[in-house]
């Protein structure tokens, strides 16, 4: 590392998820920094040992791109691969404007979602060539302006890696590059999840796998606690029936804008679900349980789809009392998936996730393979393997996960019962990595054909509060980079 500078870029909310991470850095010798749009976790932030590089003393909302979509091209750079996400949440701002702020409220349209695509373009370059960071550390990677993070370190060669909410409580994860796709939880080491657990390791997967159930930690409403038999009173579900649950995932989580083809919206999943039920079974009935961020309307929009066919509930039952109680579970690539793996649960998965591990669920990416999965499964002639799933949770556990103070929606008392199983291996292995990283000694000087401008806008409509009328040169960051 001939540059010990690590840079994270990342919304703001996302940042108790690397405070924690500043201290290790630090010990290892590297130089922690971070680029914040606000100030409510600065103080925070710099207790934590991280530097503070402030988002409009570098990027200017004003800004005006120097180079046409076309020069992207030539460049290397896709436009639409940029903005995908955003050309999916701009026309239907309402629904995504909660998850994504930014998104909405300043890019606003698809014509805008290029404009500022480019801007930051332009704008990450002029930072990498001065800062000249050995790694760049991101949050998820799929939308603007985390997607622009990951393109244009992919692009000058730049280390990359990408972080997310891990599946227990106290975790977070993390892939070299951009996410990795399905069921790809590869360790900064290249350690593939079906490398061999040593034996200390494997009891250890086995006694967390007890105490999870036993805590019962889930990121969805939690409701009262009953048993099988009460849940089948409760949802009117006869002896004789089988009981099918799908959950609800909001229609804005990334893993559905960019990684489900089919199932875009619960609606659609839903529909889909009682046709192909229809198809091999009048004995079944469904229930749907809301996320948590659902409203009324949605309610009432999948109570008029599914009829008489089943149930939809908000939080009147327990997540966990729910999944006791199913013969199936059905989830897009929802964390429920995850937790009724544990629970020892078939489970069909719709769309690609991370945990869909052969041979302890099975997979519908397509509206034609769902009846032929959930035949299999009501008529018993498939049961997760519950040893390769003990596998996987080991190395998660070991390998994979890192384990911070930031906990994402999961009771205190779960997340303080499960902390018992964290370990630094995996944040050991990140601080070495990052430690063999570097920046690239070939950067392109000449990635800017002329100076960007920065005139201002006198479109009223393209204006920001706190626009500013100049970007700051070399010399302007240096003097925040207090070397």
């Amino acid at each position: 590392m001939t540059n010990n500078k690590i840079l994270v870029l990342a919304d703001d909310q996302y940042h108790p998820c690397f405070n924690g991470l500043g201290p290790n850095f630090k010990k290892q010798g590297m130089e922690p920094w971070i680029l914040s749009r606000g100030t409510a976790d600065d103080q925070s932030l710099q207790a934590g040992g991280w530097n503070l590089l402030h988002w409009d003393d570098i990027f200017p909302n004003n800004l005006i791109p120097s180079i046409t979509e076309r020069k992207l091209y030539d460049m290397g750079f896709n436009i639409e691969h940029l903005t995908a996400f955003e050309h999916a949440a701009v026309v239907r701002p309402d629904e995504f404007r909660a998850g994504y702020p930014f998104t909405i409220n300043y890019i606003r349209d698809e014509p805008r979602a290029r404009e500022v695509a480019i801007c930051l373009i332009e704008s990450f370059y002029r930072l990498f060539r001065v800062v000249q960071p050995a790694a760049v550390l991101t949050w998820n990677g799929r939308y603007l302006p985390s997607k622009a993070v990951c393109e244009s370190c992919l692009r000058w060669n730049i280390p990359l890696f990408t972080f997310e909410i891990g599946w227990i409580p106290n975790t977070i994860y993390c892939d070299r590059g951009p996410l990795a796709s399905a069921n790809e939880c590869i360790a900064l080491d290249g350690t593939r999840w079906d490398a061999p657990l040593n034996h200390i390791q494997d009891q250890a997967a086995e006694a967390f796998l007890q105490d999870y159930n036993a805590a019962s930690p889930t990121m969805v409403n939690r409701g009262i606690a009953l048993s099988k038999k009460d849940v089948r009173d409760k949802t009117k579900t006869a002896d004789s029936c089988k009981l099918a649950l799908f959950a609800c995932q909001v229609d804005w989580d990334t893993n559905i804008v960019v990684g489900s083809p089919y199932y875009k919206t619960n609606e659609m999943t839903v529909q889909a679900i009682l046709d192909a039920l229809n198809v091999i079974s009048d004995n079944t009935r469904l229930i749907v349980k809301l996320h948590p961020l659902d409203t009324v309307d949605r309610k009432q929009r999948l109570e008029k789809i599914i009829g008489d066919k089943g149930l939809v509930l908000g939080d009147e039952i327990h997540l966990h009392s729910l999944l006791n109680a199913a013969d199936v579970v059905i989830v897009r690539n929802s964390t429920v998936g995850f937790e009724a793996m544990c629970r020892h649960k078939p489970v069909v998965v719709l769309s690609p996730a991370k945990f869909a591990i052969p041979g302890t669920v099975l997979t519908a990416y397509s509206p034609g393979e769902l009846a032929p999965a959930l035949r299999m499964i009501l008529n018993d002639d498939f049961r997760p393997d519950m040893s390769i799933w003990r596998q996987f949770l080991g190395h998660l556990m070991y390998r994979y996960l890192i384990w911070t103070e930031f906990n994402y929606f999961y009771s205190q008392n779960a997340a303080h019962r499960l902390a018992a199983y964290a370990n630094s291996n995996t944040m050991n292995l990140l601080s070495q990595v990052l430690l063999c990283s570097s920046f690239p000694s070939q950067f392109d000087p000449n990635f800017l054909p002329t100076a960007i401008a920065t005139e201002s806008r006198r479109d009223d409509n393209r204006m920001m509060p706190g626009d500013r009328t100049k970007l700051l040169d070399k010399d302007d960051i240096i003097k925040q980079i207090k070397r």
